[in-house]
């Protein structure tokens, strides 16, 4: 998206300057927009419910991505100032202005958080109070088309007399303007910009107070209270409200929800190509790209169906629910928690840069709990018998041979969150059997990991009771212990994973102690994962006996295996599949 690149390459900054102090002004070079790529074609969309669409368009040649937007359309009735975006941030809960909440990434989604009421809003190191936000923060795209070009923006910033914010527009051209704080508190602030184009974005930077030679004001935070975006409108001028963002490598890209439509059927959507030319001395010298976009296609919309989604609520796999299906999406015996289907480059470099769940490589030990939630469930049904997990990798480039044993323990659990200590900022693992591991020899070239699939058959198949899912893996690896850096894909945004790495030390010695030590708290992503099942087709009623199928193994209802099964309720599994079964 507008930040696609400049993020990735925020990334190495960061990495580069995570040792010394970050600056609360550091700048970033963004690339030079030449429209030189072929203009998508969009194509009709395609499977479409009563909650989204698949996106498609024709592929064009030198497109490395793509980026897609998707808005809710409609048309200025009378001549005026309109509203075209408003943001309060009051969803924003975590933090105050004394003790604000700085999150572990460098680079962040809002609307990951659920934190904000409109989309694709972005942050660089962003600081958080309850109801605020500061550091650099990107708007949303907005088309600003209309009227020449010319918007006001006004916003309010509560932070200290003497401070600096600095308010930046990205549009046909750059307009910058410098706001000054006049009192401690609320200040307003308002500007008309003149260079508002199709995907106009705004930029606010906490510059804090510059002349603090005492050094008093380094804790000091300027935020961003609420923002709000007008543009005087002529009677049939169209406006496009955004909806929701996305990039792909792939020619469609599938909305399966789209929480932010608000209700609204009649949306429309358009594409952008995008390509990336890398200097000789990148990446020695990260300022050395030139970034190349398309115009942007024609509009193409859609308009999704009345009522209930088609497909049957009561079949196993449909994913499809009374409620929100935000994370994830089943497909016959398999439900997919995240962008599992279609993972992209960003979600690779932006969803796992500081993340190592549920394998890595860096060491030779690792290990992460990760709780998948019932939200994030939704398609699987109590009593459906858990068969297989996988989850997906991707190679960046390391030329190097891995061996590894990975192990994993999937259990039912209440748990929704990982919580501290009462008396301590540490986080307890949630405990687990080792004995119940299911283990898998791995090997790989890591160069070759094209969003390679990690398979982890289960020893004992789960029984799901319809609440949390944990996992517990962890592995050793082979050979060096520095192994290499494999990248796992991660896309859902909730704080259910804690990870843990040592050359020294396995997982098991480290869990005695009771604590997370790795990092402080849990990350806020979890693995996109798939989950394969069986759903038991109701509650029948057998004796097992001498005219038993041979192939017949019969689990208890917390997934263990029995042998000879005793009078009560069981799941039964066959070739054709699993039932419940009342044993008499």
């Amino acid at each position: 998206m507008k930040h696609i690149y400049s993020f990735l390459l925020l990334s190495c900054a960061a990495v580069a300057v995570s040792a010394a102090p970050m600056s609360r002004h550091f700048q970033i070079k963004k690339g030079v927009k030449r429209q030189v790529v072929e203009t998508p074609v969009t194509l009709p969309a395609t499977d479409i419910t009563s909650e989204g669409f698949t996106a498609n368009w024709n592929k064009v040649a030198v497109a490395e991505t793509y980026s897609v937007l998707v808005y809710e359309p409609s048309v200025a009735t009378t001549a005026g100032d309109y509203t075209i975006l408003h943001e309060t941030f009051d969803l924003v809960s975590e933090g105050t202005t004394v003790e604000p909440y700085f999150p572990d990434d460098a680079t962040v989604e809002l609307s990951d958080y659920d934190w904000t009421f409109t989309p694709d809003w972005q942050g660089y190191w962003p600081v958080f109070a309850q109801g605020k936000v500061s550091g650099i923060i990107y708007s949303p795209y907005t088309d600003l088309v209309n009227d020449g070009g010319k918007f006001t923006v006004t916003i309010e910033v509560e932070g200290w007399s003497g401070a600096q914010v600095v308010l930046k527009s990205s549009g046909e051209t750059d307009e910058t303007v410098t706001f000054d704080l006049t009192h401690d508190g609320i200040n307003t602030f308002t500007h008309t910009f003149t260079n508002g184009c199709h995907d106009t974005f705004l930029t606010y930077t906490d510059n804090g107070i510059l002349n603090d030679p005492e050094g008093a004001y380094t804790d000091k935070y300027d935020f961003l209270d609420e923002i709000t975006i007008t543009q005087n409108l002529k009677p049939g001028d169209q406006i496009l409200r955004l909806v929701a963002t996305a990039e792909t490598g792939n020619t469609s890209k599938s909305f399966l929800t789209l929480p932010y439509r608000y209700g609204a059927t009649n949306l429309a959507y358009d594409v952008q190509a995008n390509k990336v030319t890398f200097g000789p001395d990148y990446p020695e010298d990260w300022y050395d790209y030139e970034v190349e976009y398309s115009p942007y296609s024609s509009l193409e919309y859609v308009t999704l169906l009345d009522g209930e989604n088609p497909k049957d609520p009561d079949q196993p796999g449909t994913g499809v629910d009374d409620d929100d299906d935000t994370f994830p999406v089943a497909d016959g015996n398999k439900l997919y928690v995240g962008n599992y289907l279609e993972p992209t480059t960003q979600d690779i470099e932006e969803g796992t840069w500081w993340i190592r769940a549920p394998y890595q490589w860096y060491t030779r030990y690792s290990a992460s709990q990760i709780i998948y939630t019932a939200e994030m469930l939704k398609g699987l049904k109590a009593g459906d018998l858990i068969t297989e997990i996988a989850f997906k990798y991707e190679d960046q480039g390391a030329f190097a041979h891995l061996s590894a044993d990975l192990r994993l323990v999937a259990q039912n659990s209440d748990a929704t969150q990982f919580d501290p200590k009462p008396d301590t900022n540490k986080y307890p693992w949630i405990e687990y059997n080792s004995a119940d591991a299911s283990l898998v020899e791995y090997e790989a070239f890591l160069y070759s990991m094209e969003t390679e699939e990690i398979v982890i058959p289960l020893a004992t198949p789960l029984v799901y009771d319809g609440k949390s899912i944990v996992l517990t893996c962890w592995s050793e690896s082979f050979g060096d212990e520095i192994q290499s850096v494999a990248s796992i894909v991660n896309y859902c945004d909730t704080r259910n994973t804690q990870v843990y790495g040592s050359d020294t030390q396995t997982f098991e010695t480290i869990y005695e102690t009771g604590y997370n030590q790795d990092y402080m708290t849990p990350e806020k992503f979890v693995p996109v994962a798939r989950f394969t099942f069986n759903r038991t087709s109701g509650i029948g009623s057998v004796t097992v006996g001498e005219n038993e199928a041979a192939d017949a193994v019969y689990y208890d209802l917390q997934g263990r295996r029995v042998a000879n099964p005793a009078a009560g309720f069981y799941i039964r599994r066959t070739a054709e599949g699993a039932e419940k079964v009342l044993v008499k």
